[in-house]
């Protein structure tokens, strides 16, 4: 272990040595540095419910030296768990989500020059995205920034408002209700038949009976034909925006009738009505989540997760993945053989490694009964809720073991008192990490830090 964890702290060198951790370092403080360096800032982002996303993004940054150079010597580098105010002044006109993580690059202003979201770990990945942002500077700097003037200067004008949307959805940035509200008060009249300006406003993700969210609704056979002209993957990531900024809203304001306006539009969306039931209930309860009615939210989580998630679907799901596994496999032999690779197993050219493969499905129900146990633990000491939290964490392992889901079993157990067990999810926890190659300090921590610690 004493060999493990000085290698630990030679491969995170790099991160310690260049980071200005948020609590030590306002970003204020890290505006006045990047000025007197006269250099730009990375801003790396970390994620407050993902670690293995965490994880994912320090093993990039680390395993490239390419980048450890660039930002040893062309920028102030500085980690966060909290978005600075100072880059999202006025959240009306926009903002980065709460789940938001990745690289935000500013200039020594604190002005937007790119935006990377999520976290990617391909070789020399973020290398190239230094130079795309350094490509940007030489050809005159930060767009998103000479359009906020624009519409800063002139914010009745819809084209000033309507290119800054535009370039929002670009940087992955999301448009506040100002903004969408004004593009909705001043669109001309020229502009209403086009398919693609509609598609662009759907994009933007307007709030439930919002003003946006109505006119888009207007013409009811324009909107279908431009809305079913985009992917269903993009369909579906919309409306799951339009859901978490409408559940957002409601529990800003506690509005429960809003929040049964919100959850009855998700459930629209399903054709199938079960389905739809179920995804009307998930949301109501975030909603009790979301402003903290912990009696309210275990009531209705013991009613959910045991309705929704019972036992004999976590047993269909191996049955699934059995079928899934033995489909993929046989149509990647078949492929091969009319490469005329006859025995594509042994073939000296191919090696064809046997690997487990769980299903869509089990990969999404695993998540939805980790996110449940993960929520119910944090909301409660009650052993006999930190049990039922249990039961349902290990649905989730169940149905597809990772290290997130083996992690929060570890705290569970901890809650409980059963350390020893504990420590051995801890481990696995651990082993599911480093089976990617990636880092593993953070599900490193000692029991206590694990207590502690929520995310």
């Amino acid at each position: 272990m004493r060999v493990q964890t000085i290698f630990l702290l030679i491969l995170l060198s790099f991160c310690s040595s260049l980071a200005y951790n948020q609590q030590s370092n306002t970003f204020k403080t890290i505006l006045t540095k990047a000025g007197n360096e006269n250099k730009n800032i990375w801003m790396y982002v970390q994620s407050n419910n993902c670690q293995l996303c965490n994880a994912l993004a320090k093993t990039a940054l680390n395993s490239d030296e390419s980048i450890q150079y660039i930002l040893k010597n062309e920028y102030v580098f500085y980690t966060t768990a909290t978005i600075p105010s100072e880059i999202q002044p006025d959240t009306s006109v926009y903002y980065f989500p709460e789940t938001f993580f990745g690289m935000i690059i500013t200039d020594t202003k604190g002005n937007i020059l790119a935006v990377d979201a999520n976290a990617r770990n391909y070789p020399n990945y973020y290398t190239n995205f230094s130079y795309s942002i350094k490509n940007k500077e030489m050809h005159g700097g930060s767009l998103l920034q000479q359009q906020l003037q624009a519409y800063n200067l002139n914010n009745k004008d819809f084209y000033n408002a309507y290119n800054l949307l535009k370039t929002l959805l670009d940087y992955n940035i999301e448009p506040g209700n100002s903004l969408l509200n004004r593009i909705a008060e001043t669109i001309p009249a020229d502009s209403i038949h086009s398919t693609t300006f509609i598609q662009t406003l759907a994009k933007a993700a307007p709030t439930v009976s919002s003003t946006l969210f109505k006119y888009l609704r207007k013409d009811t056979r324009l909107f279908s034909e431009s809305w079913y002209q985009l992917p269903l993957s993009l369909r579906m990531t919309i409306n799951s925006r339009i859901l978490t900024k409408s559940l957002n809203r409601a529990i800003a304001d506690t509005n429960f009738v809003y929040a049964i306006e919100a959850a009855q539009f998700i459930a629209n969306t399903y054709n199938n009505k079960d389905e739809g039931n179920q995804q009307f209930d998930a949301a109501l309860l975030q909603y009790y989540y979301g402003i903290g009615d912990t009696t309210q939210f275990i009531q209705k989580a013991l009613r959910y997760y045991d309705r929704y998630f019972p036992t004999t679907l976590i047993d269909s799901i191996h049955t699934a993945d059995s079928i899934y596994a033995a489909h993929n496999n046989d149509a990647f032999m078949k492929q091969l053989k009319k490469m005329n690779i006859q025995n594509p197993t042994e073939n000296g050219n191919y090696f064809i490694k046997r690997t487990t493969i769980i299903s869509p499905n089990g990969t999404r129900i695993a998540g939805e009964l980790h996110k449940g146990a993960k929520q119910l633990y944090e909301m409660t000491n009650e052993v006999t809720y930190l049990n039922k939290a249990l039961e349902w964490n290990s649905k989730s392992i169940r149905a597809n073991l990772n290290a997130d889901n083996a992690n929060t079993q570890a705290r569970i157990l901890y809650k409980l008192g059963n350390y020893k067990e504990a420590i051995q999810w801890q481990k696995t926890a651990i082993n599911e990490v480093k089976k990617k190659n990636l880092d593993t300090e953070w599900f490193e921590q000692n029991p206590e830090k694990l207590q502690s610690s929520k995310s």
